[in-house]
């Protein structure tokens, strides 16, 4: 690694082109960074120390989570994340060995190293999220159905494995730019639809005085300082496009169901699971990731916990792409703490909200997963 790198402020690689992968191009070892003896000390001592200082686990910064076995080791996962494939592994994290309380401090610390974390909720402001199931949730990351190959609105997704699913819930990861390659390649003539993307539903996280939906067209292709991104605007275009009254052409209807065609490749499926004490760091405009259905037992249900990270120094991002005016600038979903239930309650009781729930009325209930 070049000095310049070593050192906490890791940049995207800006004005250089980089290309996609197939799942045959990712070798699990080469991408995957095992935590030594070195490390596993170090996480002993800056444990004992913010417990000893009473430091609530999301007040530690990276310089209070900065060790000489730590440092370099990060940054060589940081460098891989942005300059690789988009996706690194750790192993070797010791979740029999502390308390839920100390591993997410150790886990928190470990994502200083990528970014600062994110607001994943608008209302609730949680920035660590556990993800488990809940019996009365059919969809999104509390459900047990398939999740399909997503992007969120986050630079870095970050996951640790504390217990896995009894069956499935196997994560999927595909090379959005690959997508991007492939597309270029076979349907030039959809790429400037992409470029200009839709108009996108808010998902309910909008902020106060903002529209549900866009009013700008969000491009699922976009670029800045030559650094591709992609951004799934695709999943509600069409919806959106008959709510407002402005069905899409067929070219774009063309446009998104060639790219559900070309997502469901298997060549672009690389399949990894987690296992306790795994964690899986991605670059979430590089890369979409999904999800398989899953089964827990009862008494050992399937739990993981979530950060997401926006980097140091931030990923150049169309300003198109940012669906959510957020006062500080950055992705995630700036949280209101003056905002009341009634308030949050409220935002979300709109026509869109009704109108999208009928619209995917299967989605929200769930289906067959395709990734079994």
């Amino acid at each position: 690694m070049t000095a310049h790198r070593a050192a906490f402020g890791i940049d995207w690689p800006v004005c250089v082109k980089r290309r996609g992968w197939l799942a045959s191009d990712i070798d699990r070892e080469n991408v995957s960074y095992t935590l030594g003896p070195e490390q596993l000390a170090a996480f002993r001592e800056l444990v004992s120390r913010h417990t000893v200082a009473r430091t609530p686990y999301t007040a530690i910064s990276r310089e209070q989570f900065r060790h000489p076995a730590l440092d370099f080791f990060f940054a060589r996962m940081v460098e891989a994340l942005k300059w690789g494939k988009g996706l690194v592994f750790l192993r070797g994290l010791p979740v029999d060995s502390y308390s839920l309380n100390e591993m997410r401090l150790i886990y928190w610390g470990i994502g200083t190293h990528f970014g600062t974390a994110l607001s994943q909720k608008k209302y609730s402001g949680e920035v660590m999220l556990d993800l488990s199931s809940k019996q009365e949730v059919s969809r999104g990351f509390s459900g047990r159905h398939e999740l399909e190959l997503h992007t969120d609105y986050t630079e870095i997704g970050a996951l640790l494995c504390l217990q896995q699913a009894s069956a499935g819930g196997i994560n999927i990861y595909a090379s959005s730019l690959m997508l991007w390659d492939i597309v270029e390649r076979e349907h030039p003539e959809l790429i400037p639809i992409l470029r200009r993307g839709f108009r996108v539903w808010r998902l309910n996280e909008h902020n106060p005085g903002d529209d549900p939906i866009t009013r700008h067209q969000v491009p699922a292709f976009g670029e800045a300082r030559q650094v591709r991104s992609v951004y799934n605007t695709w999943r509600t275009a069409e919806a959106v496009g008959e709510y407002i009254g402005q069905p899409l052409s067929d070219l774009e209807k063309s446009a998104i169901s060639t790219v559900y065609e070309i997502l469901a490749r298997k060549e672009l499926h690389f399949r990894a699971g987690l296992s306790p004490g795994e964690a899986v760091f991605f670059s979430n405009f590089d890369v979409l990731h999904a999800r398989t259905a899953f089964n827990d037992e009862p008494n050992h249900p399937r739990h993981l916990l979530r950060l997401w990270l926006q980097g140091t120094p931030a990923r150049p991002l169309p300003e198109e792409m940012r669906i959510h005016n957020n006062g500080s600038g950055r992705l995630g979903y700036d949280h209101n703490p003056d905002r009341t239930a009634e308030e949050a309650v409220s935002a979300r009781d709109n026509p869109v909200t009704s109108f999208m729930r009928d619209y995917f009325d299967d989605f929200f209930k769930g289906r067959q997963s395709r990734f079994q």
